[in-house]
């Protein structure tokens, strides 16, 4: 009479919590003593890998037979794990089906690290903005991912997906980053961009003026407004030099008091992004057009045989000036002095 074998039972536990580069603990159990294999496959698919045979130890506390497995997957993904079991003693306990002794674990992306060869830069402003490739002059490691940047804070926009271009003076903070693979997750590491202080230039309209000076004082002024611009960000402002000069409360309006030359600096004020710059411009006052006028422009008188009487007093003219100069008379015709 055939003697009916035992029946073999096998389990499998454990593998969760694993992630790519790392190892878990994977345990199998048994009733009986024996030789097991575990199988590993991408999930859902035939390709697999069996694992070398390993011998489970009795363990008294469980009253089966079991041993626990470090299992390291090449990848992350879901895997089917099974075990390949074989009793001891063949004869007397049944060999059970792969599908027996199987679970399904999740092995989850490592941590993606990214460096950078350096870890700032520097660059000078300029008007136009100043520029920086990344893929130029910074060598990345990542995990075989695509690198890409993100600009985190700072005066700096893209140009293109890797050349900065400042729009000020500070820093900037630029994410580099490692895209995700199949066994790693998305990493970057950060990088900042020192933007220095940029350097913009006065420009003036021309670089002289003049105009005569006038007696009416109210008309002794120059309108600077426009003289002086800027490339940069700067205010304009207008101080002078030069005796019988001065700036009015204005800021932009020149007056002048006698002939001479005022020496004007034109200034674009410091900001963030820029130095403060000058220019200078010269303005030349020069002497006005005076003027006399009468209110008698002839006149005439008997002559006299008493020579004492042969006078005309030349007050008599109403003479009358503009400007400082002092009237003075002269005669032309013979005979009078």
């Amino acid at each position: 009479q055939a003697v009916e074998k035992n029946s073999t039972t096998i389990a499998i536990s454990g593998g969760t919590g694993i992630t790519y580069l790392s190892s878990g603990n994977v345990t199998y159990a048994a009733n009986t003593a024996g030789a097991v294999v575990l199988k590993v496959c991408v999930a859902g698919t035939s390709t697999c890998t069996n694992k070398s045979s390993v011998t489970l130890v009795w363990n008294e506390a469980n009253q089966d037979y079991e041993y626990t497995y470090s299992w390291s997957p090449s990848g992350a993904g879901s895997w089917d794990l099974f075990a390949i079991f074989t009793p001891a003693d063949a004869g007397a306990w049944s060999t059970p089906s792969e599908s027996a002794a199987s679970t399904t674990v999740s092995v989850a992306k490592s941590a993606q690290t990214v460096t950078t060869d350096i870890s700032s830069a520097t660059i000078t402003h300029t008007v136009t903005g100043a520029y920086y490739d990344m893929d130029v002059y910074v060598t990345t490691t990542a995990h075989q991912g695509n690198v890409s940047y993100q600009i985190v804070s700072g005066p700096c926009t893209f140009s293109n997906s890797t050349n900065i271009k400042s729009t000020g003076a500070g820093d900037c903070s630029i994410k580099v980053i490692g895209a995700a693979t199949a066994n790693y997750l998305e990493g970057y590491v950060l990088f900042t961009l020192h933007v220095l202080q940029g350097v913009q230039t006065v420009a003036v309209t021309s670089p002289t003026g003049t105009q005569k000076l006038s007696a009416t004082s109210a008309s002794n002024v120059f309108d600077l407004a426009g003289i002086g611009s800027t490339n940069g960000n700067g205010d304009i402002s207008y101080s002078v030099t030069g005796t019988g000069c001065s700036i009015d409360a204005d800021g932009h309006t020149l007056k002048f008091t006698q002939v001479g030359t005022c020496s004007v600096t034109v200034t674009a004020a410091e900001t963030t992004d820029f130095a403060s710059d000058t220019e200078t411009y010269t303005f030349s006052v020069t002497i006005g057009d005076g003027t006399v006028s009468i209110t008698r422009t002839t006149a005439n008188q008997t002559y006299s045989t008493t020579l004492s009487s042969n006078k005309y007093a030349l007050s008599n003219l109403g003479a009358t000036k503009t400007g400082d100069g002092t009237i003075e008379y002269s005669i032309s015709n013979a005979g009078t002095t």
